[in-house]
């Protein structure tokens, strides 16, 4: 895996694997095999946390996708870029919660799912942050 400066992987922080999924991988190789695309939403949801762009729109802090076929995705990276849908996240000195909106369109199935996420403006007192992961829609 790759790895920016200042930035964790959650399954590096949790002391957890990867991902799981509810589909067995024998199923979900079938289903990489029989499409040639792939989407994902994941959710990030934030207390005084960056996601992509902090407030000045720079994205130093933007976290990192890891996804099967080990790829990462990033806010910056031109080949392997994830859409921004909703960037609620983006002033981090607010001290209410907030949620991050962000989507995979996978010109490969395989590579996805999502299997880890990589985040950078975490960790300091009254900094928080959850993640909802996205059903996969292979087409």
């Amino acid at each position: 895996r790759y790895q920016a400066d200042g930035q964790s992987y959650f399954t590096e922080l949790s002391g957890s694997n990867e991902f799981e999924y509810e589909a067995e991988s024998s199923q979900m190789n079938f289903l990489r095999i029989q499409s040639q695309t792939a989407t994902q939403t994941l959710t990030y949801k934030c207390i005084n946390s960056v996601a992509v762009e902090d407030s000045k729109g720079r994205t130093n802090k933007s976290i990192l996708l890891y996804t099967s076929g080990d790829v990462e995705y990033s806010a910056d990276d031109m080949k392997y870029q994830y859409t921004v849908v909703k960037d609620g996240c983006k002033d981090a000195q607010k001290r209410e919660e907030s949620e991050t909106v962000i989507q995979i369109n996978a010109r490969l199935a395989s590579h996805l799912p999502i299997l880890d996420v990589a985040a950078s403006d975490i960790g300091k007192r009254n900094k928080a942050f959850g993640l909802e992961i996205g059903e996969v829609c292979f087409s």
